[in-house]
């Protein structure tokens, strides 16, 4: 199930996203062209995983799996509130506004984030994929493709 492992192995780079976040947000003076650089990656990174997560959560909730859709589809919603923020900051070009924005809004993103993906993991990896329908099968692996 490769659509799924993907995602599992896509968590473990967002983590690795965060924990730079967490470094650069420590490092006096900010190193503002990392921040930069990372913060882009992880974005761009982020909206294909979720995108590949919102058809795999799509299929599997067709084939009768309790997918809590709305809920995951909600905490995305506000996530992006904090990444929104923060964005903003940046493209001020204002370093303060930056350090308040990663202070208030990097923290709670990074938490919500970490709170988010094992919500998501807890799912993922409980799944009963053994009682997978193959027409199920067939739609995830056409994912992979």
């Amino acid at each position: 199930m490769l659509a799924i492992e993907n995602i599992k192995k896509e968590h473990e780079q967002i983590e690795q996203f965060m924990q730079e976040v967490e470094l650069i947000m420590k490092t006096i003076p900010l190193n503002y062209p990392n921040l930069i650089h990372t913060c882009k990656e992880c974005a761009s990174f982020w909206n294909l995983h979720e995108e590949k997560e919102r058809k795999i959560f799509k299929i599997l909730s067709k084939s009768n799996f309790k997918i809590p859709i709305r809920k995951i589809n909600f905490k995305h919603g506000e996530l992006k509130e904090h990444q929104n923020a923060i964005k903003l900051a940046i493209n001020s070009g204002s370093e303060e506004k930056v350090k308040k924005a990663l202070e208030s809004h990097g923290k709670k993103l990074i938490e919500k984030l970490r709170a988010h993906i094992s919500f998501e993991d807890e799912i993922i990896y409980t799944l009963p994929l053994e009682l997978l329908k193959p027409k199920t099968m067939e739609k995830l692996e056409e994912l992979d493709k």
